[in-house]
C-alpha cells in the first residue's frame, strides 16, 4: 500500500514540480537577469553624465582661459610692452640698461596679472620665436622656439601655433623641463596692431586646476576615478593622478596590447563608448570614455563593478530569497495537491483489488460530495453493489442449475440400470454396437447362442460373429441391433 502510494505519489508530483521549477525559475531568471542589466545601463549612464560634466568643466575652464588671453593680446599696453622689450632685447640683449627699463616698466603688471590669475608665468615672445621676456627668468628665457633647445616643447607648439593661424589656442599638458620637468600647459595668442604682427604672449598655466577637476571624486564613490592619457609611441600615457595611483602622471604607460587598457586606448584614439570590463588593477569596472580635443587626452571615468551595483545584487539577493521562498511553497502547495490526489487514487486502487480479489465487503470512503473524487468513489461504490447483487443472483442460479444437474443425472441412472436390467433377464439374445459395429454389451441369451463368454464378446465386431465358427445364415433373425455413440451412452 505504501508502495504503491509512493509510486502514485511521484508520478503526480514529480511532473508539478518540475513544471513549477521551470517556470518560476525561468521567469526569476528572466527577471533578474533584466534587473540587473538594467541597473548595470543606469549605472552606466550615470556615469556618463559625471564624465561629460567633467569634461564640461575642463572645456569651460580652458575656454575661458584662451578668451582671456585672446583678450590680454588685444590691450594697446601689451603691444607697447611687446614692442619696447622685444626692441631693447635685439638691440641691446638682455643685460643692457635699456632691456632693464622696458621689463621694469611692465613687472609689476605682469606679476600682478600673473598672481592673480592663478598663472605659473608669462612670455613675451618676438617674431623671431626669441623669449624676450619672462616672469619667472627660467632656462626658457631667452631662448629661441624655433631652434633652440626647447624647440620641442608645448611652449614652442603653441607658439608656432599663434604663428601660423593668428589665433589664440592652447597646449596639452606635459613635463616641461625648464620648470623643473614639472607637467605644465600653455596658451598663447598672436600681438597684433595696426594689422602688424608684433609677436606673440604667452601663459603657463598651473596644472592644480586642472588636477583638482579632472580628480574630482564627486558621484565616484568609495572605488570609482578619471583616467586621463594620451597616445604615446605604442602605449598610452596617463597624464593625471590616480586615485588609486598618485603618482601615475606621465609616470605610467598602458601598452596597446594590454585588454585592461581598452578604455583609455579608445578614449585617446577619439572613440566614445562604454562597457564593463577589468581596469588596470584588474578588478572589473563599469567604465565610460570619449576624447577630450582641447588637450588631446582621452578621458575615463570608472567604478568597481561591485560597488557600482552594490544596490542592485541586494536587491538581486532579496530577489533571489524571495523566488526561493515561492519556489518553496510552490512545492508544498504541490505535495499538498499531490497528496490530495494520491491519497484518494491509492485508496481507490487498494479497494478495485480487495474486490477483485472477491472481497464484496470492500467500499470506497470518500470526501466532501463536492470533490471529483468524491463522485467517482460514490460510482464506484454503486458499481460494486451491482455487481455484488449481481454476484448473488448468478450464485442462486448457479446452485438451482446444479440441483437440475443432479435431478437429471439420477434419472439417467435410473433409466439406465432399467434397460440393464430389460437386457440382462431378456430372452432373445441382444447384442449393442457402435457406429463402428464393435460390440459394446451383450445379454447372457447371446453369449449362450454364439458359445462366447461375456468378455470375448466385447472384443469382437460384428462381422466377427459370421466367422465359420458360426455359418448359420439365421443367427441375424436373433440379434437385436442396438446401435451405439462412439462415446457410449
Amino acid at each position: 500500500m505504501k508502495m504503491l502510494r509512493s509510486r502514485y505519489f511521484i508520478r503526480i508530483l514529480f511532473p508539478i514540480a518540475l513544471l513549477l521549477l521551470l517556470s518560476i525559475g525561468s521567469v526569476g531568471l528572466y527577471i533578474t537577469q533584466a534587473f540587473i542589466a538594467h541597473g548595470e545601463q543606469s549605472r552606466l549612464l550615470d556615469l556618463e553624465s559625471l564624465r561629460e560634466a567633467k569634461v564640461s568643466t575642463i572645456v569651460e575652464y580652458i575656454n575661458d582661459r584662451i578668451h582671456q588671453i585672446q583678450g590680454l593680446s588685444y590691450s594697446p599696453y601689451i603691444a607697447h610692452a611687446m614692442h619696447t622689450t622685444s626692441q631693447a632685447f635685439e638691440q641691446h640683449g638682455v643685460d643692457s640698461a635699456a632691456y632693464h627699463q622696458a621689463a621694469e616698466n611692465s613687472n609689476d603688471y605682469f606679476h600682478h596679472y600673473v598672481s592673480y590669475w592663478d598663472y605659473y608665468d608669462l612670455f613675451l615672445i618676438n617674431r623671431e620665436g626669441d623669449v624676450v621676456y619672462s616672469v619667472k627668468h627660467e632656462s626658457d628665457f631667452t631662448t629661441n622656439l624655433e631652434h633652440g633647445a626647447y624647440r620641442d616643447s608645448e611652449l614652442a607648439k603653441v607658439y608656432k601655433q599663434a604663428v601660423f593661424f593668428l589665433q589664440a589656442n592652447n597646449s596639452t599638458f606635459a613635463p616641461y623641463p625648464p620648470s623643473g620637468n614639472q607637467v605644465a600647459g600653455f596658451l598663447a595668442a598672436p600681438i597684433i596692431q595696426n594689422g602688424v604682427f608684433m609677436g606673440v604672449i604667452a601663459l603657463q598655466i598651473n596644472t592644480e586646476e586642472i588636477y583638482a577637476r579632472m580628480t574630482d571624486l564627486t558621484g565616484l564613490g568609495r572605488t570609482g576615478e578619471t583616467v586621463a592619457g594620451h597616445v604615446s609611441g605604442s602605449s598610452v600615457q596617463v597624464t593625471i593622478p590616480l586615485r588609486h595611483d598618485p603618482q601615475a602622471a606621465f609616470q605610467r604607460h598602458m601598452s596597446f596590447d594590454a585588454p585592461t587598457a581598452r578604455p583609455i586606448i579608445q578614449g585617446s584614439q577619439g572613440h566614445t563608448g562604454h562597457g564593463i570590463m577589468n581596469d588596470w588593477r584588474g578588478e572589473s569596472v563599469l567604465a565610460t570614455w570619449e576624447y577630450l580635443p582641447q588637450l588631446r587626452w582621452g578621458i575615463v571615468s570608472k567604478i568597481d563593478q561591485h560597488e557600482a551595483m552594490e544596490q542592485d545584487f541586494s536587491v538581486y539577493r532579496k530577489s533571489m530569497l524571495f523566488l526561493l521562498l515561492a519556489l518553496i511553497a510552490a512545492f508544498w502547495l504541490a505535495y499538498i495537491i499531490a497528496r490530495r490526489v494520491v491519497v484518494p487514487v491509492t485508496h481507490l486502487s487498494e479497494v478495485s483489488r480487495r474486490f477483485s480479489a472477491g472481497d464484496h465487503q470492500a467500499r470506497v470512503n470518500m470526501l466532501a460530495p463536492s470533490n471529483e473524487l468524491a463522485i467517482l468513489s460514490n460510482d464506484i461504490n454503486t458499481m460494486m453493489d451491482k455487481v455484488a447483487e449481481s454476484d448473488k443472483k448468478n450464485s442462486a442460479l448457479l446452485l438451482q442449475l446444479a440441483h437440475q444437474n443432479e435431478v437429471l443425472d439420477q434419472t439417467v441412472i435410473d433409466k439406465t440400470a432399467r434397460l440393464t436390467a430389460v437386457i440382462q433377464y431378456a430372452v432373445d439374445a441382444i447384442i449393442t454396437l457402435d457406429m463402428h459395429g464393435k460390440i459394446g454389451m451383450v445379454n447372457p441369451a447371446a453369449c449362450q447362442m454364439f458359445d462366447y463368454d461375456e468378455d470375448t464378446f466385447l472384443t469382437l465386431y460384428m462381422v466377427n460373429l459370421f466367422s465359420p465358427k458360426n455359418p448359420c445364415d439365421n443367427t441375424m433373425q436373433l440379434i437385436h441391433y442396438i446401435p451405439q455413440h462412439d462415446h457410449g451412452s
